[in-house]
């Protein structure tokens, strides 16, 4: 493992992966020139609590965690399994993280890759990506970063869609408390004060008089009302 973690970081910098990364490797092996105070080793559940780099402001000012790892070997794949459940309960300081596998001795001999345990991983949200291939060097370096960007893009979209489901869900319990308004406070209070009906059983009781002028029966019916003979 250690020959395979230099040749994966041979001839590239930090801070080519980006702002502050955290190369992460299965096995405990010594960090490879200038990726001392970038380095960690993964450890099981139980004692990632009290690793120094694994503290809330330690994770805080991680941009990117890229985990070196063999998809053959059981234990690298719990371990990382193990990372995955305790990052989880530090989602506001979670950072993004990315594997990649290496070809350890066991994938050269049975020239397999270890794909069929990815999918595990990527189910219960240990890693965020794969990153495929025998890259090294600055070639990691980019790769990382581009997956990295292509992820925040859908973390952008992501936002952006969540947004657009607030407003229409806003908008909706709007028109909602409207319509509840209307229905039990303003009709209730128009029904409330509702002008009773007619009753044909009691008699006519329009004035007889008016200025000293008895009114009469009436002689005409129009557009403006009803038209009365008068006398004194």
């Amino acid at each position: 493992m250690q020959r395979i973690v230099d040749r994966l970081l041979c001839g590239v910098v930090p801070s080519a992966f980006g702002t502050n990364v955290r190369i992460v490797c299965a096995e405990d092996v010594k960090a490879p020139c200038g990726f001392e105070n970038h380095w960690s080793i993964l450890k099981p559940e139980k004692e990632l609590d009290e690793l120094p780099d694994m503290q809330d402001e330690c994770l805080a000012q991680v941009s990117v965690m890229v985990i070196v790892a063999s998809l053959l070997d059981a234990e690298h794949r719990k371990r990382i399994l193990d990372l995955g459940s305790f990052l989880r309960g530090h989602p506001m300081v979670s950072p993004p993280v990315f594997l990649v596998p290496v070809m350890d001795s066991k994938a050269l001999q049975g020239h397999e890759t270890g794909e069929q345990h990815v999918k595990p991983l990527l189910a219960s949200a240990s890693v965020d990506d794969v990153i495929w291939g025998t890259l090294a060097g600055y070639s990691l370096a980019f790769a990382v970063q581009a997956k990295l960007l292509n992820l925040n893009v859908q973390l952008s979209q992501l936002q952006d869609n969540l947004q657009e489901r607030v407003s229409m869900l806003e908008q909706r319990n709007k028109i909602s408390n409207e319509i509840d308004f209307t229905q039990w406070q303003y009709l209730r209070t128009r029904m409330f004060h509702a002008i009773p009906p007619v009753r044909n059983d009691l008699e006519d009781a329009h004035q007889q008089s008016v200025g000293g002028l008895q009114v009469g029966r009436r002689i005409s019916l129009g557009a403006f009302g009803a038209q009365h003979m008068v006398c004194r």
